[in-house]
């Protein structure tokens, strides 16, 4: 686990859909009529990876209590993933957070060549239900975005790990950063605390 007290916290909280998007799928009313996204009423702020006020409304997030972790990335406790690559390294969201998030319908990409510090929000991943900022695990500049996920976010959800990688940042100061994110087995321990609590 993250014991280094200087390592960032970032702000998870959840928030109301704040603007329109051009989603590409909605669910559908009783007569065949695209319903729009769901919006959160009646809900105050409430953080989609911790234990507490996790309540959205009675079709809330189904745990399934088993996600996937794969050895080779790291990760944060905001629910993010960053994967070495030689000299750059690949960023995105863990098997956790697309769960919790449900069916993703827009990502909010970062812009290429922004520079970024560790644990400051990228873009955002946007769902039927939710909308949740992306963390850098690391500080650097980002290299490459998955423009894929433009028209096709739902890969987010299919495959967090691969397809659905968000982007690609070249690091500025791995060798001070990496120790302060977890291996799979803390973030395992972490998902542990936080399905045992809900």
């Amino acid at each position: 686990m993250d014991g280094n007290p200087k390592t960032p916290r970032a702000d998870t909280t959840i928030r109301r859909a704040r603007r329109s998007r051009p989603y590409k799928s909605f669910p559908r009313d009783l007569e065949g009529r695209n319903a729009g996204p769901r919006r959160i009423t009646n809900s105050p702020s409430w953080n989609l990876y911790t234990e507490t006020n996790h309540h959205i409304n009675s079709e809330g997030p189904t745990l399934k209590g088993d996600y996937k972790v794969p050895e080779d990335v790291y990760y944060t406790k905001e629910h993010e993933w960053v994967r070495l690559e030689g000299e750059r390294c690949r960023v995105g969201v863990t098997d956790y957070a697309q769960n919790s998030l449900h069916e993703v319908v827009y990502v909010d990409l970062p812009k290429i060549g922004l520079k970024v510090g560790q644990m400051q929000s990228i873009g955002t991943v946007e769902s039927v239900k939710a909308v949740a900022d992306v963390y850098s695990p690391i500080s650097g500049t980002v290299l490459e975005v998955n423009n894929t996920l433009s028209d096709a976010p739902e890969l987010v959800n299919k495959n967090p790990y691969g397809e659905g990688w968000i982007t690609i940042i070249q690091p500025e100061d791995l060798k001070r950063e990496l120790p302060g994110l977890m291996k799979a087995a803390d973030y395992k321990n972490l998902l542990k605390k936080i399905t045992e609590k809900k």
